[in-house]
């Protein structure tokens, strides 16, 4: 590999960096703290990663505010503003597949540090061998292969918008154990966990046009 190539990565890196989830050592929001305090006095249920969706009885998160958007956070500062032991579910939609691969492992870990025992992680991403299996199922137009292409690699149309993970079952389910959690199982697209009038890109992605669903979704347990 040569000198600039090695530099290339070397600034990428530092960049990416800046996604480790981590604790700060002095939390510069302290109203943003007593705001996220407030709100776990009405719900311990986090949706991360909300976007236009907004799920009653959860405290909706994300990082660019949209009318749903309950408290801006980024993925990576969930330490600073929400204690230990602090929350009972988790649910996160279609965004885990934008986060580096090297630092799955510790958003994971992250989740496990604020759901309380017991409590419960849901996570949905595009699986990687159901669009696979969606692919060859007949010959679909550009236009239908150009969306399937965008479930496996993100719509790429800004720079939150690209996909740097694939998940399949196995995968997953693997990764889940090692950050420590139990009763990890796959559970149904439809209907929606949170209320049968539920729609996003859990129970949404591919069924149009592809008569079959495209996401991985699965659930794991904090032991209590």
């Amino acid at each position: 590999m040569g000198s600039g190539y090695r530099l290339l990565r070397f600034f990428d890196r530092t960049a990416a960096n800046r996604l480790k989830p981590k604790r700060s050592w002095i939390n510069p929001h302290p109203f943003k703290i007593l705001k996220a305090k407030r709100l776990l006095g009405k719900t311990d249920r986090l949706h991360l990663g909300c976007g236009p969706v907004k799920l009653e009885g959860f405290i909706n998160i994300d990082a660019v505010f949209t009318p749903a958007v309950d408290f801006r956070c980024k993925l990576s500062k969930l330490y600073d503003f929400f204690p230990e032991n602090s929350v009972s579910e988790i649910y996160i939609c279609h965004t885990m597949e934008h986060l580096p691969a090297r630092f799955l492992p510790l958003y994971l870990k992250q989740f496990h540090y604020i759901l309380k025992g017991g409590g419960i992680l849901r996570i949905s991403v595009p699986d990687i061998e159901k669009c696979l299996v969606a692919s060859k199922k007949q010959r679909w137009s550009d236009a239908e292969l150009d969306l399937l292409q965008g479930v496996m690699g993100g719509g790429q149309d800004h720079k939150y918008n690209y996909h740097k993970l694939f998940f399949w079952p196995e995968y997953l389910a693997r990764k889940l154990e090692a950050a420590g959690f139990i009763h990890i199982e796959e559970y149904p697209l439809r209907p929606h966990f949170a209320g049968k009038d539920v729609m996003d890109s859990s129970n949404g992605a591919g069924f149009e046009p592809y008569g079959m669903g495209l996401s991985l979704n699965m659930k794991g347990e904090k032991p209590k």
